[in-house]
C-alpha cells in the first residue's frame, strides 16, 4: 500500500497523508505521529493503541465538550450501540469525571442488541443496559436526557427521540458503528417534532473542531496532561475488555471484514492486522 505525502509537511514529530477528496478540516485524521516522538507511544502497548486510537480520542473530547456546558442540564446520558469502543470510551470519560467531580450526578444508560448485553454490562461503566427492543423500558419521567447517537442509525434514531420526547434535552452524533442508509428522510412525525421542539435534532460533533477550542484556549502543558491523563485510562482498563487477535494477509483482512459487516465479529474481540503476506520480506522500521 503506497502513501503519498508531500514533503512539505514531514518533520521529526509527524507527516501527513494526501487525500485531496477529503475536506480540509479532515486534516487531522490525515497526521501520521511518528513513534519516538509520541510521548504516549509504549511499544508494548502497540496493537492495543492501534485498536483504539483515535476512538478514544473522539469519546474524550467529545466528553470534554459536554462538560463545557454542564451538558446543558442532562442527567441521564443515552448512548446508543452501547458494546462499541467509541460508546464505551464515551462512557468510561464521563465515569472519570464523576470521580473527580464532586457534586456532579449523571446516570449514563446504554442500548445494545441482545447478542451484546452481557459484553455492555461487564464493563461496569454504565447504570443501565436496555436493548435496542426494549426502547420502552427507558424511564422518560428521570430526564432530562443527553442522547448521543453512536450507532448512526436513523430509524433507531427517529425511535428514540419519539420515546424520550420532551424530556430528551439535545442530541449528538457521534458515530457510525451500524451499516445502514444513514441519509433517509425522517418520518413525518419525527419531522413534526423538530419542527416544534428544536431540541430533537441531533447535532454532529466533530472532534477536531473542539480540539481546536481546548488548544485555543488552554496552556499546552495542561492539554498535554490531560491527553496523558486519558491515555492511561483506556491503556489500564482498555486491554482488560478485549482479546486482541492479530493476522496477516490481504485475503484475511477482507474475510474478516465481511464477517463484521454481517456483524459476526463480538465487541471483545480487538483485531489487529498486517497486510504483509507470510512469504513476504517486512520492513522493519518505526517511523
Amino acid at each position: 500500500m503506497m502513501i503519498r505525502i508531500d514533503e512539505k509537511d514531514v518533520n521529526n514529530f509527524n507527516f501527513y497523508a494526501l487525500r485531496p477528496h477529503l475536506p480540509a478540516d479532515r486534516r487531522p485524521y490525515n497526521q501520521i505521529t511518528r513513534c519516538k516522538a509520541d510521548q504516549l507511544y509504549k511499544e508494548e502497548q502497540e496493537e492495543v493503541s492501534m485498536l483504539y486510537t483515535p476512538l478514544f480520542w473522539t469519546s474524550f473530547w467529545a466528553e470534554d465538550w459536554l462538560y463545557s456546558t454542564h451538558y446543558r442540564g442532562a442527567t441521564r446520558i443515552l448512548i446508543s450501540s452501547a458494546s462499541s469502543k467509541t460508546g464505551f470510551c464515551l462512557a468510561l470519560a464521563i465515569k472519570k469525571r464523576l470521580e473527580k467531580t464532586p457534586g456532579l450526578e449523571l446516570k449514563v444508560l446504554g442500548l445494545t442488541s441482545k447478542g451484546n448485553k452481557a459484553f455492555v454490562e461487564s464493563l461496569g461503566l454504565y447504570d443501565e443496559v436496555h436493548l435496542y427492543e426494549s426502547l420502552d423500558e427507558v424511564d422518560v419521567t428521570a430526564g432530562p436526557y443527553c442522547y448521543v447517537d453512536v450507532a448512526g442509525n436513523s430509524k433507531l434514531n427517529d425511535e428514540i427521540i419519539l420515546h424520550l420526547g420532551p424530556s430528551m434535552s439535545f442530541g449528538v452524533t457521534l458515530g457510525m458503528s451500524h451499516v445502514n442508509d444513514t441519509t433517509s428522510a425522517a418520518t413525518s412525525s419525527i419531522k413534526e417534532t423538530a419542527e416544534n421542539d428544536t431540541t430533537a435534532k441531533l447535532e454532529m460533533f466533530f472532534m477536531p473542531e473542539w480540539f481546536a477550542v481546548v488548544r485555543g484556549t488552554t496552556p499546552v502543558k495542561d492539554v498535554a496532561e490531560l491527553r496523558k491523563e486519558g491515555w492511561n485510562w483506556i491503556m489500564k482498563d482498555g486491554a482488560e475488555w478485549v482479546n486482541l487477535e492479530a493476522s496477516k494477509g490481504k485475503k484475511k483482512v477482507l474475510e474478516t471484514f465481511k464477517r463484521t459487516l454481517k456483524g459476526n465479529v463480538g465487541p471483545d474481540r480487538g483485531l489487529i492486522f498486517s497486510l504483509w503476506e507470510d512469504d513476504e520480506e517486512q520492513l522493519k522500521a518505526k517511523l
